[in-house]
């Protein structure tokens, strides 16, 4: 980001596009994006009078006073390449308090294990799976956040030009837009190729899709598809 050279635009029309970068001064954007990178770590817990929220999974490490018992909790993770993440739990002295997991919108299916036993907390996609008990130095909490390739539209009027996710992540493809989805269902048209995040169309010749942030500068890209 050294003098305002850093992320600045990205073209979502179907078609080849390119991520841009802007190297002259600090306009909004450039200046924001720095500012917004500067705050993310303040964003991945947050805390209430006898709650910790984890908002955010990225590998961290937090220490929480909770009234006057420090509690550290390690958090590790390779999320979104993986869908696995681990809380270890580390209080000073056994205290009881809620640890608020965030579940996604799109996380069907998500689970939560205790110890190697299966938490029945409720999870439901689009709020927070709640675990209230007395924790111990030790604890360790295995959150499931379950990923499913999907569809999702640009917008209400145009229900059939669609962008493919996986979990959070958005795929594309290094060309010009040549795929076609039966049904608008990628679960159905796109298998694996056995690397992290990057799939085959199943229906056509056409280049690995791959999340949109390994797609580097001038690097010609498709976003979003017509569906049949």
């Amino acid at each position: 980001a050294e003098r305002g050279k850093t992320f600045y635009y990205a073209d979502y029309r179907l078609g080849n596009a390119r991520k841009e970068y802007f190297y002259a001064g600090w306009p909004c954007c450039s200046g924001t994006y720095i500012q917004d990178v500067a705050d993310f770590h303040n964003l991945i817990y947050f805390k209430g009078s006898n709650s910790l929220c984890v908002n955010l999974f990225i590998p961290s490490e937090v220490r929480w006073d909770f009234a006057g018992n420090s509690v550290k909790i390690i958090q590790e993770t390779n999320y979104p390449e993986s869908e696995y993440v681990v809380l270890k739990v580390e209080p000073e002295r056994a205290a009881t308090f809620a640890l608020k997991l965030r579940v996604p919108e799109w996380a069907q299916g998500a689970s939560i294990k205790i110890n190697g036993e299966r938490c029945s907390a409720s999870i439901r996609p689009g709020t927070w799976a709640v675990v209230s008990r007395e924790w111990a130095a030790g604890d360790r909490v295995e959150y499931t956040i379950s990923m499913e390739l999907r569809a999702v539209p640009i917008d209400r009027q145009h229900p059939n030009r669609i962008a493919v996710m996986y979990g959070p992540v958005v795929l594309v493809q290094e060309q010009t837009s040549t795929l076609r989805l039966e049904k608008l269902d990628p679960q159905a048209d796109l298998k694996p190729t056995g690397k992290p995040l990057s799939f085959f169309a199943s229906l056509a010749q056409t280049p690995v899709m791959k999340p949109f942030y390994r797609i580097g500068l001038d690097m010609p890209y498709s976003m979003y598809f017509d569906g049949s």
